[in-house]
């Protein structure tokens, strides 16, 4: 399966630079990495507006390597449902969009490679602009979220 991101490259949207990414959830862990490798652009970062501070003139991510799991999961998203998280995806246009056959093998990547370090996040990042961004641009709920619970001890 081709890298998710990959379908950015040749669309003509360029959701980085779309109120959609004006404000971004970032961990201090990925605001501190952001800060070490670009601390001339990170003060400017996610401070609302756009497009991001990031986006190269060829409408790249410069920080691509060590992006906020918040640009990585997109169009994808997460809400909390009761006890349980639910993957979503935005119904906006995105050519990721049109792809369902391909939403299961994005999500077991997500779940095996972004969750396992961010799951202590989960819950604030559910609840970001949660009813801000579903009144905008609604979404679709796709399955429950498959992961573990690290033991805290």
């Amino acid at each position: 399966m081709s890298e998710l991101w990959e379908e950015c490259l040749t669309c003509q949207i360029n959701c980085c630079n779309h109120e959609i990414a004006s404000q971004l959830f970032v961990t201090p862990k990925e605001l501190n990495c952001i800060k070490s490798h670009h601390l001339d652009i990170a003060e400017t970062f996610n401070n609302g507006h756009l497009p991001c501070s990031f986006l190269s003139v060829d409408q790249r991510c410069r920080i691509h390597s060590i992006k906020p799991v918040d640009c990585r999961l997109f169009p994808f998203d997460l809400i909390k449902d009761g006890e349980k998280f639910l993957w979503i995806i935005r119904l906006l246009e995105c050519p990721i969009t049109r792809y369902e056959e391909h939403f299961e093998g994005y999500l077991r990547d997500f779940e095996e490679k972004l969750i396992p370090d961010f799951e202590i996040y989960m819950e604030e990042y559910a609840q970001f602009r949660c009813n801000e961004l579903a009144e905008r641009y609604g979404y679709k709920i796709l399955r429950e979220v498959k992961y573990r619970m690290s033991l805290v001890t």
